[in-house]
């Protein structure tokens, strides 16, 4: 499914897939330019990079010059390369940096096997071909002896930077006459390639193509993936994943025609900071099936990177606006508003050495999953947080905060992003994960906050929805909310607030205290209530005979207490510690409001 819609991707979006490149040929980013006489002697090597002051950063971003190269070799080992840009197989030398020298020795002589493949591929390519910068490359490939090298000033100049840039050729005073912008180079390098390519398919295996649907040559190997580094999606190198006598990628009977599309569209996609995002050690990239996706990859992007829009521009910003205003006024909107509402692709991928693993792929209408998207922001808004969380953020939640390292696995991050996208039920992970976060970073002293307040919230009420039972959870504090472990929440932010009250000095100053009753208790009182609240209505009677004016809280928690009969629950499955925390979460700040109403001041 995915390599198919790939390769729609790029049949729809050629020209801006390859980007309206020849075929054979791929941009590079070069950092120097290295100046040849006539005669083949480096006159100078110039860096040609550009540093440019951009607003809204401190400091200004060096560019390096993107040119067209004839396409280079997939292969990991040593290959030729027709004008070659990378160092070690031009000047075969290697730097150390430890003594800031050159030497073309090394243990498997890389160096020289790198330079005389070059050198030999280059010189044989280049024969018959005459015009001014071939003449001087092909001077140069014959005179240059990397041994004779090693204290070049050229090279000594550029030092630290050897190693990592890029280069091309360009003759003396001529920075206009470069060798990879030959017209005799790239009419040759055309033929060769085209030769090439013709000589690898015959004698090919054919099979039904199952993306063409024709009978076509199957590709043995597939093109890498430039995901951090080189990896591959399909392909086969050992005996358990090969069947029916069939080696490496033969096992997918993939075309090379649709082999050559989806790695093209899929490094496109990578590439283009419009169509991906990163969450963790997860991958996301995400395109539409049509010729102009880029403002539909645009909005997507803000959602799930929790930017909120002001809905003005273009049709398509105004009716999301106008969709995400219709969920705040508790109306579902009308997805037909979408002038745009072709099929969207998102897919989350981890990286296994290698090797590309797909953890989730999701297709739908752009219009059903905007407004999925647009429902999973609601459900997670709380009184105190009212703008889009990312998915970032929500990830953050599930691990400590005293851990810096540790990272939300990446099953939980899929399930609750398909969850996002499909308007299905949360995953119970995530209601478990929270649960035990604040239980866990509680008793570390750790505040918890909104965003898992949200998190819970929007579990609950989209589990009653999906049942077709009412929500129960508001936004704020709902003193008509009768479930037992809300309220049993609520009345232990009454119990806490009462003992931080009795604990001020003769000057009205709270005193901190080594350890309050939510450090004490609040665990157990989520899960075993009925262990716990006697014992803290008791204590609460102590505190209360602290305060000049008891008469409000006593009937509070009378009220409380009514409401639920007296009665406290033995114990709470989950959903009910859920229902507790936010009760107590909504009462706590509800009590924290009225105090700083009455003080005119911050408690």
């Amino acid at each position: 499914m995915l390599i198919q819609a790939l390769c729609q991707y790029y049949d729809m979006n050629t020209e801006k897939v390859i980007g309206g490149l020849p075929k054979y040929f791929e941009k590079v980013e070069i950092s120097y330019m290295i100046f040849l006489t006539q005669e083949g002697k480096i006159s100078s090597i110039q860096d040609i990079r550009e540093t440019v002051e951009i607003a809204g950063k401190k400091k200004p971003v060096v560019r390096k010059k993107t040119m067209v190269f004839p396409i280079r070799s997939d292969k990991s080992s040593i290959d030729l390369n027709i004008a070659e840009h990378r160092p070690l197989y031009i000047f075969g030398l290697n730097y150390d940096k430890k003594s800031d020298s050159f030497t073309p020795e090394d243990n498997t002589n890389k160096a020289k096997k790198s330079h005389e493949c070059f050198v030999n591929g280059n010189l044989e390519f280049c024969e018959g071909l005459d015009s001014p910068i071939i003449n001087a490359f092909r001077e140069f490939l014959i005179n240059w002896n990397p041994a004779d090298e090693t204290e070049n000033p050229h090279l000594k100049a550029i030092s630290k930077d050897y190693s990592n840039a890029y280069y091309c050729f360009a003759l003396e005073g001529r920075p206009d006459i470069l060798l990879n912008n030959d017209a005799l180079l790239k009419k040759k390098y055309t033929e060769y390639a085209e030769s090439k390519e013709s000589d690898s398919q015959s004698g090919k295996t054919l099979s039904m193509c199952p993306i063409e649907g024709k009978m076509l040559p199957v590709s043995k190997t597939h093109n890498k993936i430039k995901m951090k580094g080189d990896s591959i999606l399909v392909g086969c190198n050992i005996e358990s994943s090969e069947s029916y006598d069939k080696i490496q990628a033969y096992n997918s009977n993939i075309s090379e025609k649709a082999m050559k599309k989806y790695t093209a569209a899929l490094n496109y996609l990578l590439k283009n900071s419009q169509h991906h995002t990163y969450l963790d050690d997860m991958t996301l990239f995400y395109f539409g099936l049509s010729p102009d996706d880029e403002e539909e990859c645009d909005y997507f992007s803000q959602i799930l990177n929790g930017s909120d829009d002001d809905g003005e521009g273009t049709e398509l910003r105004g009716n999301l606006h106008a969709a995400a205003k219709a969920f705040q006024n508790g109306t579902v909107p009308d997805i037909s508003v979408f002038t745009k509402n072709n099929d969207f692709i998102i897919a989350g991928v981890t990286l296994n050495k290698s090797r590309i693993s797909i953890r989730f792929l999701f297709r739908k209408s752009f219009g059903n999953i905007m407004k999925n998207l647009l429902q999973h922001q609601h459900d997670l808004k709380t009184e105190n947080h009212e703008k889009s969380i990312p998915m970032w953020l929500i990830s953050k939640e599930f691990i400590s905060p005293k851990e810096k390292k540790e990272k939300a696995p990446p099953p939980l991050q899929s399930a609750i992003m398909l969850a996002a996208m499909n308007g299905t039920r949360y995953p119970d992970a995530m209601l478990h994960t929270v649960l035990r976060r604040i239980k866990t970073d509680d008793s570390m002293g750790a505040e918890f906050g909104a965003i898992k307040i949200g998190l819970i919230k929007a579990y609950l009420n989209r589990k009653a929805r999906l049942s077709n039972n009412k929500e129960e959870i508001t936004l704020a504090l709902n003193t008509e909310n009768k479930n037992p472990a809300y309220l049993c929440g609520r009345l232990f932010a009454v119990l806490e607030k009462i003992q931080l009250e009795a604990s001020r000095d003769k000057f009205n100053r709270k005193i901190k205290l080594n350890r309050t009753i939510k450090d004490s208790f609040f665990a157990s009182a989520c899960t075993r209530p009925v262990s716990v609240f006697p014992r803290l209505l008791k204590l609460s009677q102590n505190h209360m005979a602290k305060l000049i004016d008891d008469q409000n809280w006593q009937d509070l928690i009378g009220e409380i207490i009514n409401d639920i009969d007296g009665q406290f629950p033995s114990t709470m499955p989950p959903d009910d510690q859920g229902r507790f925390i936010i009760g107590y979460y909504q009462q706590k700040n509800a009590l924290w409001d009225k105090k700083s109403t009455e003080t005119g001041k911050e408690d």
